[in-house]
């Protein structure tokens, strides 16, 4: 589509670049006012019927005026596949690739050059998407309506929650690896000859690190602790003594 023959002397001259700017200032106001890209008047029988185009979009038609809401727009995607189907003579709601959601927005700035979305849509994903149908949309040119003071506090406690939980697994992440560093500070200061000898939890920890909000996961820390006893010719195993979480170090034989 972006060549067209032009005839000048006579009909075989030849083909020059189409440019779609250069040709709209080419055109007569009244060839541009016929419709999109200054369309002839669409036939009944097509998917350009009447006044009126249809898309199809996820399943959901839409269906729009030819003009003013598509002729506005002439090097859009929608008005150029408007005067393909045309030109094709095709019968049935023109496919479009898009959001079904989100391309009412799309309509909307063809019709109003202006946008107003929800207070929970994304501003981001309508630029994207009328961006792929060829608009140039600019952020301001995108309006959002106030959220509910309950949304905006229901939306608050949901972001909090959220970032507690996160910090909540960072706290027992880090306590686990400070809990093996612990327990292997406390082996070190009981090695003797090479006799066996043990580290209950308790003995290890600071007296902060027995909060429950902050307690570790004892097979994670035994990992931890088995890396660096295997490294030092040890073995170590998980048990319990007077009820605590105990690790028992034995050199290997």
């Amino acid at each position: 589509r972006f060549w067209r023959k032009r005839f000048f002397f006579g009909p075989t001259f030849g083909q020059v670049p189409f440019h779609p700017q250069e040709e709209l200032q080419r055109r007569p106001m009244a060839a541009q006012a016929a419709g999109p890209r200054g369309l002839k008047r669409p036939r009944a029988d097509t998917a350009v019927a009447g006044d009126t185009v249809k898309f199809n979009v996820g399943g959901r038609i839409f269906e729009v005026l030819s003009e003013p809401t598509l002729s506005l727009h002439p090097l859009s995607l929608l008005s150029i596949l408007a005067e393909e189907a045309d030109e094709a003579g095709e019968n049935k709601p023109i496919f479009v690739e898009a959001d079904p959601d989100l391309f009412p927005y799309v309509l909307q700035f063809h019709r109003d050059r202006k946008i107003l979305i929800p207070h929970n849509v994304s501003q981001e994903a309508v630029l994207r998407e009328t961006r792929r149908m060829g608009l140039d949309v600019k952020p301001e040119c995108i309006l959002r309506e106030e959220a509910p003071i309950a949304f905006t506090f229901a939306m608050a406690r949901k972001a909090v929650e959220a970032e507690k939980a996160s910090n909540d697994r960072r706290v027992k992440r880090l306590a686990t690896q400070f809990l093996a560093e612990l327990v292997i500070r406390e082996a070190l200061l009981r090695v003797e000859n090479a006799r066996p000898f043990s580290v209950s939890a308790c003995e290890a920890v600071v007296p902060e690190m027995s909060q429950p909000e902050v307690a570790a996961n004892h097979s994670s820390v035994l990992r931890k602790v088995r890396q660096w006893a295997n490294k030092q010719g040890f073995e170590v195993a998980l048990g319990h003594a007077a009820g605590e979480p105990t690790y028992f170090f034995q050199f290997n034989t």
